[in-house]
């Protein structure tokens, strides 16, 4: 299954025909690696998987915005993944 960034329902669909259960997630070396793994992190909680794992790096919550914007961003994605009201660390 190759995933079209922008079709975000129809990614939605594939995951829900496969049954999927499980999805590992490893951001894409790209300027847009933020929104194209936000997209499918929505995605799989759209279709119900209740397992994720993302591949990161750790310690990224110590980036800083301003000076470290990249590593910062997996951090976010962190948060996306697991529960956003859960406090950081």
């Amino acid at each position: 299954m190759l995933h079209a960034p922008g079709h975000e329902d129809s990614l939605v669909d594939d995951l829900k025909n496969l049954a999927c259960g499980t999805i590992c997630l490893v951001p894409p070396k790209r300027k847009d690696r933020l929104d194209l793994t936000m997209e499918v992190i929505r995605a799989a909680k759209r279709a119900g998987i209740s397992n994720a794992i993302l591949i990161s790096s750790m310690g990224a919550e110590h980036g800083i915005r301003e000076d470290k914007p990249r590593l910062r961003e997996l951090f976010e994605l962190e948060r996306a993944v697991g529960d956003p009201n859960a406090p950081p660390g």
